[in-house]
């Protein structure tokens, strides 16, 4: 599955939980359901092979350890600056964060099975038991087509119920969830406002999409292109420096 839907599924699980669409909980929720491909972050400091350790039970909740910390300490800074602004406790965090984590392996469990190399991938319940979990381990027979219409059917529902039900039919952004400055209870952003609600003007519309589509990417590929551009774009640099400094 693909970072947007897993965000979105924490995202939206949160909202199940009645957690308010400006609340800490509910970005922290769909933070923590991207725990697992955290890996891919941890591989730029220490060897380690996406889908593997982190996409275990064990694995995943020592890296929720790790989140919920700092989440904590992240709370208590804003907190210091903004007295109340994020009312939650170090428990909650942590539950918070292992739910996230769970969730991330529970839709993973729709990847597909395609070689030998993914026998050691996805093995949610090592060291107890060496099951690699994909759709067509679970099922067997099942094809990738049916695969990637499951997920594209899911991450469909998932962006349904964010953009038609809660957006427009509830008249609450979603995109506040991103924003520090609503975390706290007692904003304007939850006592409402008169007049034309904020999802409904165009310019809002086009740049929450943008910024749906800009998390998508950044979540997905940032590391690996933006590392590269840098690399290249520095290699550019070099070659041309001289040439900048000659006179024409």
């Amino acid at each position: 599955m693909n970072e947007f839907t897993h965000f979105f599924t924490g995202y939206v699980l949160a909202r199940a939980l009645r957690y308010k669409h400006t609340r800490f909980e509910t970005f922290f929720l769909a933070f923590a359901s991207l725990i697992p491909d955290m890996d891919f972050t941890v591989s730029l400091f220490v060897p380690i092979e996406h889908g593997v350790f982190t996409h275990t039970l064990v694995g995943g909740a020592m890296l929720a350890l790790v989140v919920a910390a700092v989440a904590w300490a992240v709370k208590a800074a804003v907190n210091a600056r903004r007295p109340g602004a994020i009312p939650v406790g170090v428990v909650t965090l942590l539950g918070l964060a292992m739910l996230g984590m769970a969730t991330h392996l529970a839709v993973d469990s729709f990847t597909y099975y395609e070689s030998a190399a993914d026998a050691t991938h996805h093995l949610f319940f090592w060291p107890a038991w060496n099951f690699p979990v994909h759709i067509n381990t679970m099922f067997p027979g099942t094809t990738y087509g049916t695969r990637v219409l499951v997920e594209v059917a899911y991450t469909a529902a998932i962006g349904a119920a964010i953009l038609f039900y809660q957006w427009a039919y509830r008249k609450e952004n979603p995109f506040l969830s991103f924003s520090p400055w609503a975390w706290s209870p007692a904003t304007a952003a939850e006592k409402g406002r008169a007049g034309r609600p904020a999802w409904g003007k165009p310019v809002v519309v086009v740049a929450s999409i943008g910024i749906l589509v800009s998390c998508y990417l950044l979540l997905d590929i940032v590391l690996a292109i933006v590392a590269m551009e840098a690399f290249l774009g520095a290699c550019f640099l070099a070659d041309t420096r001289p040439a900048l400094r000659r006179p024409i």
